[in-house]
């Protein structure tokens, strides 16, 4: 008997039982009531959706199931980074699949979910895989969208990649499963020196705030100098029923001139029901947090 032998045995043994717990849990996403409201409203999560697509499901190879373990935890956490990859055979032919779990913050999409599906493409790419997606998100979170689009590896990679598998022949399908609508912001204004805060407070009266001045960021400042233009937009999904609050805070312009915020509501944006509205507002009032305006938001019942 070699007891240093079976000395480690037992503890890989023990490493072995605690992955498989920790996987087992990472498995729930967003948890377990989180699931129970999914199901309630007729819909598959999305575990349950890719392997309800892939011929043997169980034979399928999952994907970064621990990315994003540890993280964002002071945001609520975000489990195999918000969404799920596997590679499976559908209808005979290998795919890979890529399946937004909306029991993670409705599907937003954290730094760690970007740099997750930039991976998918990547192997999709080099191994002339097929890869469908399987869409239920609420588009970025706002919390952290500054560290989302910027850089080369971000979002924004993932349409040049797009154009790549497209030119490589390689099957490209989506499929819109959950919300992905909800109304678009666009804000714009007639002069880079302005300096003030965009608040958006949700039903739950959760509130992020965008900054626009020298101090908190300085780059886009600059950029808006050397480009000319002015704008930011955001999206507010449906998938939290109720009504937001845009709020502004303003606290003055360098260049003395009239300060003056233009947005632009796009209601059901990406739907036929589109619709549009223009407000514009003139600045003027300093470092006092005013309503701008209110959206009532419409939960939707998508279907799987």
């Amino acid at each position: 008997m070699n007891l240093k032998f079976n000395k480690n045995e037992d503890q890989n043994k023990l490493k072995l039982a605690e992955l498989r717990k920790r996987l087992a849990q990472v498995k729930l996403g967003g948890g377990k009531t989180r699931i129970d409201k999914h199901h309630a409203k007729g819909k598959m999560t999305a575990r349950e959706r890719v392997d309800y697509l892939f011929d043997a499901p169980n034979d399928a190879i999952e994907i970064g199931a621990f990315a994003g373990d540890g993280m964002y935890e002071e945001h609520g956490g975000c489990p195999s980074g918000g969404v799920v990859v596997k590679i499976g055979y559908v209808q005979k032919k290998l795919c890979i699949v890529v399946a937004n779990d909306a029991t993670v913050k409705a599907g937003a999409w954290f730094p760690i979910t970007g740099k997750k599906n930039l991976r998918a493409q990547e192997i999709a790419i080099e191994n002339k895989l097929p890869i469908i997606y399987l869409v239920d998100s609420a588009g970025v979170y706002l919390p952290l969208q500054d560290e989302i689009f910027p850089d080369k590896e971000h979002f924004g990679r993932i349409f040049r990649n797009n154009a790549v598998m497209s030119s490589l022949g390689i099957t490209q399908i989506s499929a819109v499963m959950g919300s992905c609508v909800g109304t678009r912001l666009v804000f714009e204004w007639n002069d880079s020196e302005a300096e003030f805060d965009l608040q958006f407070v949700n039903p739950e009266n959760q509130y992020y705030t965008w900054k626009h001045s020298l101090a908190a960021n300085a780059e886009t400042i600059y950029s808006e100098k050397d480009y000319g233009y002015n704008t930011t937009e955001y999206l507010l999904d449906y998938s939290l029923p109720g009504t937001w609050t845009v709020n502004v805070s303003y606290s003055g312009n360098k260049s003395l001139t009239p300060t003056y915020l233009k947005a632009t509501i796009y209601y059901n944006y990406g739907t036929n029901a589109q619709s549009k509205e223009v407000k514009v507002f003139k600045l003027s009032l300093k470092n006092v947090n005013q309503e701008l305006f209110k959206i009532q938001s419409i939960a939707r019942i998508a279907s799987n």
